[in-house]
């Protein structure tokens, strides 16, 4: 993966289609971002906890 940076002046992240399968994770979804000791964490909140 690469961090690219767009003509609107953010930053980018494309995740793999096969780790997002692998998740079970979909269009639409929301996706909240954590930082936790220095790293990111993305938690799909669409999702329950038994998931």
């Amino acid at each position: 993966m690469k961090l690219q940076y767009d003509s609107n002046e953010q930053f980018k992240l494309t995740l793999p289609k096969s780790l997002l399968e692998a998740l079970k994770w979909q269009k639409g979804d929301s996706i909240k971002i954590e930082l936790a000791q220095e790293k990111l964490v993305l938690v799909n909140s669409s999702k329950g906890e038994d998931q």
